[in-house]
């Protein structure tokens, strides 16, 4: 074969050249990488991508697949969750710079989790990204319970800010989350107050998370909503009811003619 192209094209001067080219075209290797680590903190699940184009690479984007019941926030470098088909995307990126992209995942369900990955160099090249590829994730705070009501795309909407009271009925969303109840219907007050006609005592009756994602509730009682006496130092009974719930009771001590409880929710820093 080589003989009857050295013949056509004039001999061994040729043969080396076309050997020459050969050789540079075989030692412009691709580099590019992408590597994927993950980290859990007090919950909290989040990925880190390194992202290391090829030097002279003109733009790039990458994609992280997540499993069903899941989504992502916090995405940095202007990276946004696609809830339709459950991808973190960025890019394109215009340059050959590499950089350390970041979300978290949030889920509302306990599962073991794999992560899919591309990156995608000068729209030829796509690198599968390496390194870890599950994460154990399970429902954790207001996030997932924004998810579980109403799907992914709420990140996107004002209606998961904690102070947003979407079904008019007075109690903001941190309150609905809190409590349990439902954000998009009207609920009742989610204390009860009860007497105990026997010890005379007085029940004070809620559900609420199990994590509370921070909030904190303060409560006080009072006889003429003037004089207001703290809970702090009442120990409430407290019994796993599933879901992440928990019901809660505190018994006033008899004799007092309680009318009135005051709660407020605030979240700690």
């Amino acid at each position: 074969m080589i003989d009857k192209f050295s013949k056509l094209s004039g001999g061994a001067r040729t043969i080396v050249l076309c050997a020459a080219i050969l050789l540079i075209a075989t030692s412009v290797a691709r580099s590019a990488t992408a590597t994927r680590t993950v980290t859990t903190t007090a919950g909290l699940v989040t990925v880190e991508l390194a992202i290391q184009p090829d030097a002279g690479a003109k733009a790039f984007c990458v994609e992280e697949q997540l499993p069903p019941n899941a989504a992502a926030r916090a995405i940095s470098s202007g990276g946004a969750f696609d809830a339709n088909r459950g991808k973190v995307k960025w890019g394109p990126f215009l340059d050959d710079q590499a950089r350390t992209l970041n979300y978290q995942i949030i889920s509302t369900d306990s599962q073991t989790a794999t992560i899919l990955g591309t990156a995608s160099f000068d729209g030829t090249s796509n690198v599968t990204t390496t390194g870890t590829t599950t994460a154990a994730l399970e429902p954790s705070g207001l996030d997932s319970w924004l998810l579980a009501s109403w799907g992914a795309d709420i990140f996107d909407r004002p209606e998961r800010l904690p102070d947003s009271n979407v079904d008019g009925d007075d109690f903001p969303i941190a309150v609905e989350f809190y409590f349990n109840l439902r954000p998009d219907e009207v609920d009742a007050h989610p204390i009860q107050l009860m007497r105990d006609e026997g010890s005379g005592e007085v029940a004070v009756i809620f559900d609420r998370q199990k994590n509370p994602d921070g909030y904190q509730l303060e409560l006080s009682h009072s006889t003429d909503l003037s004089a207001w006496f703290s809970f702090d130092g009442l120990l409430p009974a407290v019994q796993d009811i599933g879901s992440g719930l928990e019901h809660v009771e505190y018994r006033l001590p008899a004799g007092e003619d309680v009318r009135f409880v005051r709660a407020s929710l605030e979240q700690l820093p």
